[in-house]
């Protein structure tokens, strides 16, 4: 799944996150080492896109790009029970802080 932080997300199929990978390691600013779950920065997600393989939910991928309101989004790893016990650096408390606000 993919977050923006507030109200948008798009939730991949497995199929759909593996072809984005390499699309996704383009723009990964912070990451889990344990599992897929981190942050994107947004530009270079929306240029990652440009050249990601066609997906059924690519409109609305773009949508959120377009729409989200700060410079970040946030992958969650929803085929991993990881809870992130290496995940250092800077980037993990602001993905656990959105993660929060998202539970409320």
């Amino acid at each position: 799944m993919i977050l923006d932080g507030e109200a948008g997300q798009v939730v991949l199929a497995g199929s759909e996150a593996a072809l984005l990978r390499a699309t996704f390691d383009a723009a990964m600013v912070s990451a889990c080492p344990s599992c897929r779950s981190g942050i994107l920065a947004l530009l270079a997600f929306s240029e990652a896109l440009d050249d990601a393989p066609p997906i059924e939910t690519m409109g609305e991928l773009r949508v959120l790009v377009e729409d989200a309101p700060t410079l970040h989004l946030y992958v969650v790893d929803e085929s991993s029970s990881c809870e992130h016990p290496v995940w250092r650096d800077p980037g993990y408390e602001e993905w656990a802080d959105i993660m929060d606000e998202l539970e409320e």
